[in-house]
């Protein structure tokens, strides 16, 4: 390979408006790839459930996953999950690859050869290369937020209760960065490994050989071009969806929310198609640059025919989307309060009994949460070694009292001795499961979790009838990570309160043997909340402590937050109930 551009011809330059013409023929394809990804998806769904039912369970969780592992059945599930994701990819890439490859060799673009094509290419990431390519794309380009992915992984995520450790640690904070560092650049040092396996039609073994090779001699070159091509991308793109969304701005202002609806409306459908756009572009942008670095020569393509885009099926295609907005208009604004709800009546929860408003955990944080009138307070319970139950979040004390000893290790007497240091300096004593119910009687509703090494039936046992004698069954919502903990009290004791907490899940979540389902903040989707409200139970969502996490998941449906800043999701709730009609619209659509 020559040095970085010398084989290039600089009289030959590739024309933005050839890019910006293969747009209806990348949403064409999209739009039937979504389709067949749809039909597949729901197959193996479907086949995924009857297996998870042979088991006796209704769904895998981030609390009861272990079983995949164990049975036969698991070992079908991930089998299976493996292989949907390799048909993904090559439909929502490869597919676009292949219409890539015809464009650059100056050939018809055909959506319907697009996807049996891309079927086609899937045989060949059926080996251990292939499978790292497909997890690459599916698990880690999501992490890093660069590269290429699939719709259906895209919003793949580290739960934010495992990065607000990360960061809150400096040596996992390095360590996380510097991970995500090597996953980028393995990610832009086998970037070629897709079009040399979906336009050269080489083994991916080889594309593993060829693809570090050519980008290792063209990185100088492919950067700066990728940078610049996406900077003006993304200039297009801005000025078309800034024009599309002053139109519902100004008849927001006015009041009118037929011509509002109908106009924002149009706006998402414009957003949509500009972002559906923007991957598939700089695929056939990667693969242009590419097959310039192996042939020695600019590669330059112009914008495709589409010779079923006649002007009278643009006519008509444009009247109907129009109808079709006018109507969905129409509708909404008859069932306005309905679609779009005020919002802002969640409850709102303090996490470990204060949140950030005292020491966590302790009275006087319990204390600021009732002055604050939060609607509950959740802590976390474990068993002392004298048997004893205690206020504590963490297996031991090394962060919340500066002592490195287990909770189970130590008498309460002991614990007595300890202090927990509040971010104002203050130090409180650590209360006992019996302080904290006396504390919080008449108060609110009182969140207890079973944690750590010592939750186990005894424990739930010893909870319920402390609950019991005080008389505080209906204050007392007994909740854990322990999805089979939490299933026994809700069958031995049905008249107390339970709730389930998890980060991911799949399956029929909502048949969960539990009254309340807590989910991570990622996982608290509409679709998910939606599901737990149809099965006649409620959805509380943790931990919700920055300003556009209270935002977004305060204007949805879930029935609570659990947070650290109380003050700050009641303010937030207040500002919701004030929104706008358009500011009502936009946050439902954002949410959805």
């Amino acid at each position: 390979m020559g040095k970085t551009g010398r084989h290039l011809s600089p009289r030959r330059k590739q024309r933005l408006r050839a890019y910006l013409g293969c747009i209806p023929v990348v949403l064409a394809y999209q739009a039937v790839a979504a389709v067949v990804s749809g039909v597949l998806m729901w197959g193996v769904r479907q086949i995924n459930l009857r297996l998870i039912y042979l088991t006796g369970r209704v769904a895998v969780t981030s609390g009861d996953f272990a079983f995949l592992f164990s049975t036969w059945q698991g070992w079908l599930i991930i089998a299976l999950t493996l292989l949907s994701l390799v048909l993904l990819v090559s439909l929502d890439v490869n597919g676009v690859l292949y219409l890539a490859g015809r464009l650059l060799a100056g050939k018809e673009a055909r959506v319907r050869d697009a996807i049996p094509a891309a079927i086609r290419l899937t045989r060949r990431f059926l080996n251990p290369r292939g499978l790292l390519v497909v997890l690459y794309i599916a698990i880690a380009a999501p992490l890093v937020d660069a590269g290429v992915t699939i719709p259906q992984t895209r919003e793949f995520y580290i739960p934010s209760f495992i990065t607000s450790v990360i960061w809150s640690t400096p040596l996992y904070a390095v360590a996380y960065v510097i991970a995500l560092v090597v996953l980028a650049v393995v990610g832009i040092r086998y970037l070629f490994v897709l079009p040399a396996v979906a336009v050269e039609g080489r083994s991916v073994r080889e594309a593993f050989a060829i693809a570090p090779r050519v980008m290792r001699g063209h990185w100088r070159h492919f950067l700066p071009r990728m940078l610049v091509f996406v900077l003006q991308l993304g200039m297009v793109f801005a000025l078309a969806g800034g024009a599309a969304y002053l139109a519902p701005a100004a008849f927001g202002s006015v009041g009118d929310r037929f011509w509002m609806l109908f106009f924002l409306y149009i706006a998402l459908l414009v957003g949509v198609a500009l972002t559906l756009s923007v991957q598939p572009l700089q695929t056939i942008e990667i693969t242009r640059l590419y097959l310039g670095y192996v042939r020695g020569e600019t590669v330059v393509f112009a914008a495709p025919r589409t010779a079923w885009l006649t002007r009278r099926r643009v006519g008509i295609g444009a009247v109907a989307v129009l109808a079709g907005v006018a109507v969905a208009a129409g509708v909404s604004t008859v069932w306005f309060d309905v679609l779009f709800p005020v919002g802002g009546d969640a409850h709102i929860v303090a996490h470990r009994l204060g949140g950030n408003a005292a020491a966590e955990n302790s009275l006087a944080g319990l204390q600021s949460s009732i002055d604050l009138g939060a609607y509950g307070y959740e802590t976390d319970v474990q068993r002392a070694a004298d048997g004893v139950y205690v206020i504590n979040h963490d297996n031991n004390f090394s962060r919340s009292c500066g002592v490195d000893a287990k909770v189970s290790d130590l008498t309460s007497d002991q614990i007595a001795q300890l202090r927990i240091a509040g971010s104002d300096g203050s130090e409180e004593p650590v209360p006992t499961l019996d302080e904290t119910l006396d504390a919080a009687r008449g108060h609110g509703v009182l969140f207890i979790e079973l944690k750590g090494p010592t939750a186990d039936r005894q424990m739930a046992d010893d909870v319920v009838a402390a609950v019991r004698e005080r008389g505080m069954e209906g204050q007392v919502a007994i909740i854990g990570l322990d999805y089979d903990l939490i299933s026994y009290v809700e069958r031995t004791y049905p008249d107390l309160t339970t709730g389930y907490l998890y980060f991911f899940s799949f399956g029929d979540a909502p048949a969960l043997d539990c009254d309340l389902l807590v989910l991570e903040e990622e996982a608290a989707t509409p679709d998910a909340i939606e599901a737990i409200h149809a099965a006649g139970k409620r959805a509380y969502v943790w931990t919700i402590d920055t300003e556009e996490s209270a935002e977004s998941v305060l204007a949805g449906d879930a029935d609570g937050v659990i947070t650290d800043e109380v003050a700050l999701c009641q303010r937030v709730e207040e500002e919701l109930r004030g929104r706008t009609d358009i500011e009502r619209v936009v946050d439902a659509i954002y949410l959805a």
